[in-house]
């Protein structure tokens, strides 16, 4: 390939282009040069105003921001940034030091405000939300990324190093805080310190990387372009492909929309990455993206309109305070594929779309107003003024003077609605003067400007030959033969190509051109002829490669290469060669070579040899087989062999196969062929997938055992045949492995038979089981109250959140992504108050557990083949477990209160009589011991047991050896309850089991066993409350309720453990299967003591019962 640079941009000033108006094109009634002074003059005037309300601070200038609140903002938006910006720019134009003076001014307080954080500069920026000193920190082109495209801007025009120290400062800051790990690549945080919820955005993504590709322009450091790749490599990686269309879905884990918007961000920064790479990938994906939005685009009569987020048509972009300089309207992409492509089709898009524009233009006086939405009116001059510079992009790409016309009347209302003060200013619809640029007088300004400083895109001239076949050949005089050369446009622009042998070479002057656009392959075809009077002997042909733009002038003309021809004489042999070696291969993969010689001349070729040679170490030989020399080949007759090579690392090869009569006196027939192969690391790609119903098709969010249809769209990018074997499934789960050292997995089988061809795109469909394990997962307690949070409005809202980032962000500790998503559910409107408690009471005994998080995050791969792309499915528990835990964190704070007062207790009753104390004792651990023992039991994998029924319980003997007392009372009931809540769950586990194994007969007495036996557990529970209140109001008035016996008896219990009595006594009882007596004991001797509130207690057992345990058991 040859060495190719892309230059810097650079600012130009465009003269709108001198049409001579052909038949077909409208006649421009506007005069070209009155627009373009008229545009300069509004420019001027808005320029006046700003700095007639620039303020002096230090030794630069600030500029005051009028809301609910007064702001002097750094930032882009609506700060010293913006207006800088277009001051500058007006600098460029016009050569007026007033405006670099203050542009510079406007730099120099933007550099005193600067915040030295995470190893670079950054800028608050202040809104009525955060008026305050500190404000937001946002990464985008409105903020902080605005703020160091002004200063770069600055930079160069000036040359000063502050300017560019701190314009990578801010890109630092950038790189440090706000640029997220990910799977594949990065993105940009929106608000890296995460001050209130925001999703991930289209735009910061588009803007940073803009400003990385700018820096590394700049100054050649490819850390910048390096980060700038994260991001496209990211964008790439979540793109939803099918077949010619990307989509990309927007303020991902809050809004999650598709957007004309959102993809237009993000296809404009990899046009821009393939500008600064060559890298194909990035142009391919986004013109699939604006294939996309030219889908949903709606024809009119007039033209094209195209739908925003909200089903509306804007004639703006939607979200034009944070895409302040790209896309001014959702046609601007369709401009921009045009100027990289040349395909014809945007152009017409474009066009259809400004079409659209002036058929629902509004005429005032000599000029016409644009409403922001078809049908709803709004209008500005804000509005005409974006609507502007896309028109003018559009005349100086067409001619059309339709364009020149209506630019001019948009220019004539933009200035009839202007007030005069000091300059041209624009109020808004509550009266506000704006000076900065959102909205305001620089903003309008700056984009008036537009047919005098927009920036030429770069425009790459390159090719390359990438092979000639043949590229030797034995002839007789008189004879022709056809050379064909692959040629391949390697630049960014259309171009011509032109290949041909010399005049003086044994062929004389033989060419061929071809058309081929950015990335196109195509084939020249050059046939010479051996004049019958040439001598016998070996000629060396050389080949000339030359190129130009698309009609433009033939450059750089380079020998690329000779051609070896051998001219026998008569009655000679003669050797030709066909072969099926593949031009694109996968890096390990073995294949095979056929290779067939065969003698086409009138003479036996004597001692002929064959074989296959390649630059660098392509391939390893495996072997070969056939015959690759023969000692004799008569005229006609042919030797076939075959080798089996493997693929070496990725890259681009030459590869010649060669055939030669090999002479001891020299002189005998020989050929061969050249061509290059490409070694890819790539065999498959993953276009998209779903999760499906498999009876309904309809999408679905698997639960764990749940047979489910996976659908994957897989394309062929080897180029190669991909045998089915490829296509197995198997899965990596996050996280691999839970506590016990189980490996939740998921079970795939594929359903299609069949491989994929070559280049092919297909839908795969697989059926798909997860197993039931549930992983628990520590993580920290933020990240549990998050959990929490998530899965109650997943489960309880009918609303899926994006846990698949919910679960990344846990596994990679990436706490503020988290806090983001649970916000997004903790202030839902959806929620009432009641479902709010709830899910707040669930998070805090989450927190205090340390959590468990029911769900289980799978990577699918495919171990024999290379593929790009991942699979990712998120499985949710079965509903039931997560009914259990909600319904128990709906009660548990009153259990709780409950079970700490009797822990109080305990300790002053286990000095009085063993009875009392071990009913206190185990009162006060019951709920919490039933209740996480059953949570942790439900989350388990169902019991295999399902064979078997389990058998109601029975009371331990020893019971009735017990006083007739209430303690005694108590401890029956306390017993009963524990026993037929362990009984129910162990019922549902086995049910769950016979779920699992299809083994229908045994699902239903399992599961009527664990509704009977929740039902007891009730009851007993119901029986046992109002004798624990009983037993508290005895002790209570007993007057021995004091925090010296509650000293008295944690001492004792510190020092020699629980009472042997006590101890013997709950073992007796059948107390010590459910429960640890030795973590009773450690909850004992740290509890600390608590002035209790009888009432309270009191109350706190009595809600207790609204909503047990078995209740909970009961309603499942």
């Amino acid at each position: 390939m040859l060495g190719r640079k892309i230059l810097p941009f650079v600012l130009v000033i465009l003269i709108l282009p001198v049409y001579v108006p052909s038949a077909q094109y409208y006649q421009p009634q506007a005069d070209l040069a009155a627009v373009r002074d008229k545009a300069l003059y509004i420019s001027r005037r808005a320029a006046d105003y700003v700095i007639s309300r620039a303020e002096v601070e230090g030794d630069g200038f600030k500029w005051v921001y009028q809301s609910r609140y007064t702001y002097y903002n750094p930032i882009f938006e609506n700060g010293a940034a913006g207006a800088g910006y277009f001051l500058l720019s007006l600098y460029k134009i016009t050569g007026n030091n007033t405006y670099l003076r203050y542009a510079e001014g406007a730099a120099r307080w933007i550099i005193s405000k600067a915040a030295s954080r995470d190893g670079g500069f950054t800028w608050p920026h202040h809104d009525d939300e955060k008026p305050g000193p500190d404000g937001w920190y946002l990464t985008p082109e409105k903020s902080v990324a605005g703020v160091a495209r002004f200063l770069l801007e600055l930079y160069r025009t000036t040359s000063k190093d502050e300017y560019l120290r701190y314009a990578e400062g801010a890109a630092r800051w950038i790189i440090n805080a706000g640029l997220r790990k990910d799977v594949q690549g990065s993105y940009v945080d929106y608000n890296p310190y995460h001050q209130a919820l925001f999703g991930i955005y289209s735009y910061p993504q588009r803007d940073a990387g803009l400003l990385f590709i700018d820096l590394y322009r700049t100054t050649g450091n490819k850390e910048y372009l390096d980060k700038a790749k994260e991001i496209g490599r990211w964008i790439i990686w979540t793109s939803e492909c099918t077949g010619s269309i990307c989509k990309w879905y927007d303020d991902r884990g809050y809004g999650n929309v598709y957007s004309v918007e959102g993809v237009s961000s993000v296809a404009d920064l990899l046009y821009e990455l393939y500008l600064a790479t060559n890298d194909p990938e990035y142009l391919e994906v986004a013109e699939k993206m604006v294939n996309w939005i030219e889908s949903i685009g709606v024809r009119t009569n007039e033209g094209i309109k195209f739908p925003s987020w909200d089903g509306k048509f804007r004639t703006i972009t939607w979200g034009w305070w944070d895409r302040l300089l790209f896309p001014m309207t959702p046609a601007d992409i369709f401009l921009k594929s045009y100027e990289i492509t040349h395909n014809s089709e945007r152009l017409d898009i474009a066009k259809a779309y400004a079409n659209w524009l002036i058929s629902i233009s509004v005429p005032e006086g000599d000029g016409v107003k644009v409403p922001e939405v078809e049908g709803e009116g709004g209008f500005h001059a804000w509005i005409n003024s974006r609507v502007f510079r896309f028109v003018v992009m559009l005349y100086n790409l067409t001619g059309d003077g339709r364009y020149l016309d209506f630019s001019e009347k948009l220019l004539n209302w933009i200035s009839s609605t202007a007030v005069c003060e000091n300059g041209y200013v624009w109020p808004t619809g509550d009266g506000r003067k704006i000076p900065t640029f959102s909205f305001g007088s620089s903003g309008i300004g700056y984009y008036a400007l537009a047919p005098l400083t927009l920036v030429a895109p770069a425009k790459v001239l390159d090719g390359q030959i990438t092979g000639v076949s043949p590229s030797s050949v034995s002839m007789r005089p008189g004879e022709s033969a056809s050379f064909v050369f692959t040629v391949k446009n390697t630049g960014s622009i259309p171009a011509d190509y032109h290949v041909y042998f010399p005049d003086g070479s044994i062929f004389g002057y033989v060419s061929g051109t071809i058309s081929l656009n950015p990335g196109e392959y195509g084939e020249i075809t050059l046939t010479g002829r051996v004049p019958p009077e040439t001598s016998p002997g070996t000629y060396a042909v050389d080949v000339y490669f030359e190129m130009a733009p698309h009609g433009g002038v033939w450059q750089r003309t380079t020998i690329w290469g000779r051609i070896q021809v051998t001219v026998l004489s008569a009655g000679a042999p003669k050797l030709e060669i066909t072969h099926n070696f593949t031009t694109k291969v996968v890096s390990g993969r073995e294949f095979s070579v056929n290779v067939i010689v065969r003698n086409t001349g009138d003479r036996e070729a004597r001692n002929v040899i064959s074989g296959i040679d390649w630059s660098d170490n392509a391939f390893e030989s495996m072997g070969c087989t056939g015959t690759l020399e023969a000692a004799v080949l008569k005229p006609g007759e042919q030797m076939q062999y075959s080798c089996r090579l493997k693929a070496g690392s990725p890259g681009t090869y030459n590869v010649e196969i060669s055939a030669v009569e090999a002479l001891a006196e020299g002189g005998g027939a020989y050929t061969s062929t050249r061509f290059q192969v490409s070694i890819t690391s790539l065999l498959l790609k993953v276009l998209g997938y779903k999760t499906v119903n498999i009876s309904s098709g309809a999408p679905i969010v698997p639960i764990m055992g749940q047979m489910f249809e996976l659908d994957v769209n897989l394309s062929d990018e080897s180029g190669a045949y991909v045998p089915e074997e490829s296509l197995m499934l198997s899965s990596i789960a996050t996280p691999e492995k839970d506590p016990s050292g189980n490996e939740p997995r998921i079970a795939c089988l594929l359903m299609d038979s069949g491989a994929i061809t070559s280049s092919e795109s297909r839908i795969i469909k697989y059926w798909c089981k997860a197993e039931w394990k549930i992983a628990y997962v520590n993580i920290s307690k933020e990240g549990i109250w998050i959990a929490a949070n998530l899965l109650f409005k997943a489960i309880t809202l009918g609303e899926l959140p994006d846990l698949v980032d919910l679960l990344e962000g846990i596994m990679l500790k990436d706490y503020p992504t988290i806090i983001n998503l649970a916000r997004m559910t903790g202030t839902s409107s959806a929620m009432t108050s009641d479902e709010a408690n709830k899910a707040l009471k669930a998070s805090i005994k989450l927190e205090e557990n340390m959590g468990i998080l029911p769900v289980v995050g799978y990577n699918l791969t495919f171990p024999k083949a290379p593929v790009e792309g991942n699979i990712r499915i998120i499985v949710f528990p079965p509903q039931r477990k997560i009914n259990t835990l909600l319904d128990y964190e709906a009660w548990h704070t009153n259990a709780y209160l409950a079970s700490k007062a009797l822990s109080v207790y305990t300790l002053d009753a286990v000095l009085l009589n063993p009875f009392l104390g071990a009913a206190f004792l185990i009162g006060s651990t019951l709920i919490p011991s039933v209740v996480d023992w059953h949570y942790k039991r439900a989350l388990e994998d169902p019991s295999l047991n399902y064979a078997q029924l389990v058998p109601p319980p029975t009371v331990p003997p020893a019971f009735r050896k017990l006083p007739n007392t209430t303690a005694s009372q108590a401890l029956l009931y306390e017993y009963l309850y524990l026993a037929y809540a362990n009984a129910s769950a162990e019922s549902l586990a086995r049910a769950m089991g016979a779920v699992q194994m299809n083994a229908t007969n045994y699902i239903y007495p399992h599961l009527r066993n664990a509704q009977m036996y929740a039902s007891n557990a009730s009851l007993y529970y119901s029986k046992l409350a109002p004798l624990l209140i009983q037993m508290v109001d005895e002790l209570n008035r007993s007057g021995y309720i004091s925090e010296e016996n509650f000293r008295r008896g944690q001492e004792m219990i510190r020092e020699q453990g629980l009472p042997n009595d006590v101890v013997r006594l709950l073992d007796e009882l059948g107390f010590t299967n459910y429960m640890d007596a030795r973590n009773i004991e450690s909850i004992l001797k740290n509890i600390s003591y608590t002035e209790l509130n009888i009432t309270e207690v009191k109350d706190a057992l009595e809600r207790s019962r609204e909503a047990e345990i078995g209740i909970s058991l009961n309603s499942l």
